[in-house]
């Protein structure tokens, strides 16, 4: 009976982590549509409005790997109830806005309770399941996830048309108050959450190498976000500034055993690649979630409603798509696994190119089908490839480290993108340039991934 107990906890766990994991990519997803009639109400500007999504993805791909390194220091459970903590009041915050600085303020405050809430859920879930269960448990949580990241769109359209917008910020509190619960009656836990001794490398902060790190990305990431808006003169020198001041970061950190984030790591090709292949999926992903649905309302003239309906063959069976992923993520290896997902995924890229110069909803939705199949295989094997491998004393570090590089590829292809399509004005073109880094990543992961990698290795 104690032992069916546990195991019945597991699964709690599990939701509650699937949950998580939710709220973190449907606030990626589901202002986008809603955006307009945000805009409309609060009066913001073009550039106001481009914050309001960009603020977000801004503060959660510096932050995120900082958090995992603060978990690792200061506790990851007590990471994990403050990052949860400021998530649930920044969705209030977010709910209840009446002009352009507290929505972006609040959503800043959304990202940074997410950066430290998501390296702590992975090692939550490291710690609960052995590793021969953990490609099918981060199955289970990526499909709860991807299902609420592509229905993004549904609900934002929805609640925006037949509710207020308002709506799509304060469903995350219910949510996070059932996550809070779960988490504190199963007790559930990270493994060794004890804070490292005093004057122990493990305790000591890296204050400098932060600062490096979160200066040099969020000025890249600033620039980048901002050619739509100010062009490359004027964002040219924060791009340039951040690239320096990253390199600093770099230099300083190999060979540094207290670097608050191990650069050491990627003088392994095997894990460099493994991260550039969650970044080169979420730009595919962030082409079906946010780019579509922009299509379909701009040039098909759906509704928002009618956009969010429109996008259901691309989730439908993602549910169950995801736990075949896990189940084979136990047994293949992730070059295997994740690079033909890539190829296949950048193939519907391609097809929904050439399906924007038909003009046609029908001729999408194949294409829509078979990113959606593809979407667990970006990011299941990569991570439970990298948990595995690395020390459970590194999970919640290793963790932020492979979803601040998901992150950045969603960042830096939204701001890429909307260049290409203010530039060029065709969504053909920019589903076509989806392809260009994901192929690239695809070759390098042939070379830099031994084909005798085991998922277990």
């Amino acid at each position: 009976m104690a032992a069916q107990s546990e195991d019945t906890k597991r699964w709690w766990v599990l939701g509650a982590m699937g949950g998580v994991l939710s709220l973190i990519v449907l606030d990626q997803t589901v202002v986008g549509v809603a955006l307009p009639t945000i805009q409309k109400d609060l009066s913001l500007t073009t550039i106001e409005a481009h914050w309001v999504i960009n603020a977000y993805f801004f503060v959660i791909a510096v932050g995120v790997a900082i958090g995992g390194r603060l978990a690792d220091v200061f506790g990851r459970m007590r990471l994990f109830h403050i990052g949860l903590i400021c998530f649930g009041v920044a969705s209030a915050g977010c709910g209840l806005a009446f002009d352009e600085t507290t929505i972006i303020a609040a959503r800043l405050l959304q990202g940074f309770g997410a950066a430290l809430i998501f390296p702590c859920c992975m090692a939550i879930i490291a710690n609960t399941f052995a590793p021969e269960q953990r490609g099918l448990a981060y199955g289970i949580q990526t499909a709860t996830g991807g299902t609420a990241m592509a229905l993004g769109p549904f609900v934002g359209g929805a609640f925006s048309e037949l509710i207020t917008w308002r709506a799509i910020f304060w469903i995350n509190i219910p949510i996070v108050l059932v996550i809070a619960a779960i988490v504190i009656i199963t007790g559930a836990k990270t493994g060794d959450d004890a804070r490292p001794e005093k004057g122990s490398d493990a305790s000591y902060l890296d204050a400098k190498g932060m600062a490096l790190f979160t200066f040099g990305m969020g000025a890249f990431v600033f620039a980048v976000m901002q050619v739509p808006e100010w062009g490359y003169s004027l964002s040219l020198p924060f791009l340039v500034i951040g690239i320096l001041l990253v390199w600093w970061f770099i230099k300083d950190g190999l060979g540094n055993p207290r670097a608050f984030l191990e650069v050491d790591l990627f003088k392994s090709r095997s894990f460099t690649a493994l991260n550039l292949m969650v970044f080169g999926g979420q730009m595919i992903n962030i082409a079906f979630t946010v780019f579509l649905p922009l299509y379909m309302q701009q040039v098909l003239k759906l509704s928002p409603l009618m956009t969010g309906i429109a996008m259901l063959p691309a989730v439908i069976h993602l549910s169950l798509t995801s736990l075949w992923c896990g189940t084979l993520a136990d047994k293949y290896s992730a070059r295997r696994l994740s690079l033909t997902a890539l190829a296949v995924g950048c193939g519907a890229a391609a097809a929904i190119a050439l399906g924007t110069q038909l003009g046609t909803y029908w001729v999408l939705v194949l294409p829509m089908f078979v990113w959606g199949f593809t979407l667990p295989f970006y990011y299941v094997p990569v991570r439970r490839a990298i948990t595995t491998a690395v020390d459970p004393s590194k999970h919640g570090q290793a963790s932020g480290i492979c979803q601040a590089m998901q992150l950045l590829g969603g960042t830096i292809y939204t701001s890429f993108a909307s260049t290409i399509l203010a530039q060029t004005n065709s969504y053909g073109a920019l589903f076509l340039s989806t392809c260009i880094i994901p192929i690239v990543i695809i070759l390098l992961g042939l070379r830099w991934i031994p084909k005798t990698e085991q998922a277990t290795s």
